[in-house]
């Protein structure tokens, strides 16, 4: 027996099929191709599978599951999935193509994916399917499922204490990502600490070295999540340590550890009318990016200053003249909005805030094309430790991940405060905290 279908992002088509649930048991195994990709995303299924139902998935490599008869999760690559209609750019951060179908029948389960990023989004939904069984059984109803995100920047960015969270902390709030199809996790290196280029991340935060920031990275790709690395050189409440590095050193240090495909400056602190001095604070910071090979990020701030065209801004301040953002959007510079009347997790706005408003009309006189994604944003010293920061996310950034990933026409308060309603007993299962709020009937646990 299984619980009526909740899926948190919605996806474009969700069609129920006839027959009986997919059951996960002893005998489940996981078939995948043989690339290197589609072996790791297998990996990835593998555990995940094998933790929910509690005992160990089997992975069948170089298979497509056509000699095994019951009990299979078949994740293919396909060139052509399928595009729904009506959908935007497909691609996410890493160019990949994150379009998907699922099949769940009795006694197998495909996805078909465009990339292996595609079978992670597959492979997140098939997961809600099963973690949503009644009374602990893990089944996933026979259904069919046709999705792809709207916007290719899907985010949250993390800037607490750097002592608050460690690598595995992080892990966590990646694989959350992950659950809720987000692909970005936007990092501040510590103000004070910095960026530890040899050390063993025991310093700042635990992450800011070079060895385990690669360790978040690459268990972050694994997930479909690009960590995007924040390194403000223009703020000028800069430590000592970084004011003592050039620019450029600083810049080209974060960038090697870095694969993906940007790196963001900040500029939270630049005037609204930059004088001379911004003009050649920001200049240099920007010309170390470019010639990193990385993409240009910063806040809205920097909106009225030069900047390569494909750069991204992200605006947050609602109050300040939307003007130079929307003249650089029409220069060639896209946009990814995290307001805080509607993204700022540590802030007042509620489930509804988060999930009810429509980034394409949100800025007067910005181009919807320009619109490149959405970011959930938790900045506070108020962050002890990762329970906490999970008492901010969760329910709302659910609903920042519906904005980001679903179809506009798809957006209905009173449809996703259902489907949400749940969530709360995935997340207790998951033994992650969440704060229950008031606007959503939640759906209690099976006694």
């Amino acid at each position: 027996m299984t619980s009526p279908i909740a899926l948190v992002p919605a996806p474009l088509r969700c069609e129920p099929l006839d027959g009986g649930p997919f059951a996960l048991g002893a005998a489940t195994s996981v078939a995948v191709g043989d690339s290197p990709g589609e072996i790791a995303v297998g990996y990835v299924a593998a555990d995940l599978l094998g933790r929910l139902g509690r005992c160990p998935v089997e992975l069948l490599v170089g298979a497509d599951g056509a000699d095994v008869v019951d009990d299979v999760v078949v994740l293919r690559v396909r060139q052509r999935p399928g595009r729904p209609p009506g959908t935007g750019p497909t691609t996410g951060p890493a160019g990949a193509d994150e379009r998907y179908v699922l099949r769940v029948e009795p006694g197998r389960v495909t996805v078909d994916g465009a990339s292996t990023t595609a079978l992670v989004r597959g492979l997140a939904t098939l997961v809600q399917l099963l973690a949503g069984g009644v009374g602990g059984a893990v089944g996933a109803p026979a259904v069919l499922v046709e999705d792809a995100p709207r916007y290719a920047w899907r985010g949250l960015c993390v800037d607490v204490p750097p002592e608050a969270l460690d690598v595995d902390d992080l892990k966590v709030v990646a694989t959350l990502l992950a659950a809720y199809k987000l692909n970005v996790l936007h990092l501040r290196v510590p103000e004070h600490g910095g960026w530890d280029g040899g050390g063993d991340g025991g310093g700042a935060g635990g992450w800011c070295s070079t060895p385990a920031y690669a360790e978040l990275v690459g268990f972050a790709e694994l997930h479909g999540v690009t960590v995007l690395p924040e390194v403000d050189v223009l703020t000028p409440r800069a430590p000592a340590a970084q004011r003592d590095r050039s620019v450029r050193d600083a810049v080209a240090e974060v960038a090697r550890a870095t694969p993906g495909p940007w790196l963001h400056v900040g500029g939270r602190d630049v005037a609204p009318v930059p004088t001379v001095e911004d003009l050649r604070r920001v200049a240099e910071p920007v010309d170390a990016v470019v010639g990193s090979a990385h993409t240009v990020v910063g806040w809205a701030e920097l909106a009225a200053v030069p900047l390569p065209r494909g750069s991204v801004l992200q605006h947050h301040d609602d109050a300040r003249d939307p003007a130079p953002l929307v003249a650089a959007a029409r220069a060639g510079v896209r946009v990814v909005l995290a307001p805080d009347a509607h993204a700022r997790l540590d802030g007042p706005a509620g489930v509804r805030d988060c999930g009810a408003w429509d980034p394409a009309a949100h800025v007067p006189g910005l181009p919807a094309s320009a619109v490149l994604g959405v970011e959930g944003v938790v900045r506070t010293r108020d962050v002890h430790d990762l329970d906490e920061l999970m008492t901010l996310l969760l329910p709302r950034l659910a609903a920042v991940a519906e904005v980001g990933w679903s179809a506009p026409a798809l957006h209905d308060w009173a449809g996703f405060r259902g489907r949400l309603a749940h969530h709360g007993v995935l997340w207790e299962r998951a033994g992650l905290e969440w704060t229950p709020s008031p606007e959503v009937d939640w759906v209690p646990a099976e006694p």
